[in-house]
């Protein structure tokens, strides 16, 4: 591990913040940060000892192809990053917890040192995150909380490859890698869905050119199994988007409580149907299973929202820019120096809040 003056900094946070709530919060942050810096190995020596298990090493040799990838084809910041790996329990390393006002669906956000005002609130231990909805719940508000396999510490510290990430395939990977260091290209403290949606523009867009570059006899399988991810993704995200419309319109409406209550019911309701439905389509895959088990409430539909509202107007961007990631780094970040106002609507998405 690579000990710093950011390591000691993020150290200090657990002295600075005396608040108790505060304390309990950035306390985990940090403490969950600093073990898994200090648990971090280098790939390259995993990869030449003998102990590595074969499964571990064929993605970690997968890992380090997509890193350098990135560098030479996405002129993306690779630097050290993804360069280490840690082993963590379980299937996810942050549990975020996303709140929405009940007849609302805006957003609450948080504020933090480093990455500004965000969307989520992010917790190293699921107990704790459920916790804290819980509490958010008890004052009225939708929440959601959803568990993450990887994150980006935005430049902060060098990006670590986690096991939680290990049984995705080698194009859900290489997409990872990409959206995660397309943050530290442009990012603007408090706009979350202009950070996400620039982040998954790059990420969907780099994906397609390392999969346009394969010429490995496997390269048919995993150019039909990308096509097919890549539908039902778009499948699912009209879908989800086309409810939100659904229920704006009925917040919007001025009805009462009660009845604005029981239209939210009957359009998640309907929302589960049209999924099966969906399903069919898909030939019974079940990979969006888990996302719709849950509440389907303002905050959980609204993750979504954060992820692809901009993409459309960001790829618009792309295209003008003839696929040149470099030019179109350049024109977001021209783009990221404007007003929240100004960027939304160059983007063509209104403002929510």
């Amino acid at each position: 591990m690579k000990f710093n003056l950011k390591f000691l900094t993020l150290s200090l946070l657990l002295i600075f913040f005396s608040g108790c709530e505060s304390w309990k919060f950035y306390s985990q942050a940090s403490l969950g940060q600093i073990d898994i810096l200090s648990r971090s190995e280098d790939i390259t020596r995993l990869l030449a000892g003998q102990q590595t298990p074969k499964l571990i090493r064929l993605k970690l040799e997968k890992i380090l192809e997509i890193r350098a990838f990135a560098s030479e084809k996405l002129n993306l910041p690779v630097g050290d990053n993804f360069s280490e790996y840690v082993s963590i329990d379980g299937r996810h390393v942050l549990w975020n917890v996303y709140a929405s006002p009940r007849y609302s669906l805006s957003p609450l956000s948080w504020c933090f040192p480093f990455a500004g005002c965000v969307t989520y609130r992010g917790y190293f231990d699921e107990i704790d995150a459920r916790q804290y909805a819980r509490g958010l719940e008890e004052k009225g508000f939708d929440t959601y909380v959803g568990g993450v396999r990887a994150y980006s510490t935005l430049g902060w510290f060098d990006d670590v490859v986690l096991s939680t990430v290990l049984q995705q395939s080698e194009e859900e990977l290489a997409a990872l890698i990409f959206h995660e260091l397309a943050h530290q290209v442009v990012y603007i403290p408090g706009d979350t869905q202009f950070n996400e949606g620039f982040a998954t523009t790059v990420e969907q867009e780099g994906l397609q050119l390392w999969l346009a570059e394969k010429n490995s006899a496997s390269s048919s399988v995993i150019l039909s199994r990308a096509k097919e991810a890549a539908e039902r993704r778009t499948d699912f995200v009209s879908l989800i988007l086309e409810t939100r419309e659904i229920l704006r319109e009925v917040y919007e409406s001025g009805m009462e409580k009660e009845k604005m209550e029981e239209r939210k019911r009957i359009i998640q309701k309907e929302l589960r149907i049209k999924y099966q439905s969906m399903k069919e389509g898909w030939g019974g895959y079940s990979g969006y299973d888990n996302w719709f088990s849950d509440g389907l409430n303002n905050a959980q539909i609204s993750t979504v929202a954060s992820y692809n509202n901009f993409v459309p107007g960001f790829k618009s961007i792309f295209i003008q820019e003839n696929g040149e990631f470099l030019n179109f780094y350049e024109r977001i970040d021209e783009l990221s120096k404007n007003s929240k106002a100004a960027r939304n609507a160059f983007l063509n998405v209104p403002m929510l809040d």
